[in-house]
């Protein structure tokens, strides 16, 4: 039985490795095919598609399925209607939120999103109610560099326009003009610097200041996710 119960939790590790896995493919899909949409298939003027080649990369999306994507998605070869949707909701403790979802149904997207939020204990916000809190940033996250380190901080500031960084572990992130995200990305990359991940997303920049309980805001986004598997991104004050 021991033996039996051993085998029984190694399956269950396997099983959740494997949906954790799938689930950050099937983001990393989502992210390549939005940005196809937004703006073609050239890195280098599409900025998002470049953010989402590399989210794909750091999760090991082998680089066929990249590869698939965008020859599928291209031009005369995308035959799905697939778009990117941001809704403003307010979930714990009226805390904003904003999320992106990339859908091929709006409206079965926004009846699931509206049963979710109803279970949940959240609320849809009107357009432009809580958007105006939040400012669209590019992202850089970038491995060893904690905030002991100082003098590598400080040299990364000299060599790109920073709008503003915070620390996390032994990462440093970058808060970046969303326009120039592939540009810095691409120049540091060329210095050295490993880019953990880089996108745009909606940073808060109001003025209020919410108590976040952790674990209760992620239990609701983990939730919400679960109920509504367009969402891609979320994003609130921290």
């Amino acid at each position: 039985m021991a033996g039996h119960s051993h085998w029984k939790n190694i399956k269950r590790k396997k099983e959740a490795a494997d949906r954790k896995k799938a689930l950050a493919y099937s983001k990393a899909a989502k992210m390549i095919i939005s940005a196809i949409r937004q703006g073609g298939t050239d890195i280098n003027t599409n900025s998002a598609l470049r953010a989402a080649i590399e989210y794909a990369k750091s999760v090991r999306m082998p680089k066929e399925n990249i590869e698939r994507l965008l020859n599928k998605y291209s031009g005369e070869n995308s035959k799905d209607d697939y778009q990117t949707v941001i809704y403003e909701i307010l979930g714990p403790s009226n805390l904003p939120m904003i999320l992106k979802v990339f859908t091929d149904n709006t409206n079965r997207t926004l009846t699931e999103l509206k049963t979710a939020l109803r279970k949940l204990g959240g609320r849809l916000a009107d357009k432009g109610s809580l958007l105006w809190q939040f400012e669209e940033k590019g992202s850089l996250k970038i491995e060893g560099i904690t905030e002991e380190q100082e003098d590598r901080l400080l040299e990364l500031l000299d060599l790109v326009e920073v709008d503003d960084f915070t620390f996390k572990e032994d990462s440093v992130i970058l808060y970046v003009a969303k326009e120039k995200i592939s540009e810095i990305t691409s120049f540091l990359q060329e210095k050295g610097y490993k880019i953990k991940d880089s996108r745009v997303i909606y940073r808060y920049v109001g003025n209020v200041e919410y108590q976040v309980d952790k674990v209760l805001v992620e239990n609701f986004i983990n939730e919400l996710r679960n109920l509504c598997t367009d969402i891609e991104e979320v994003w609130y004050p921290t």
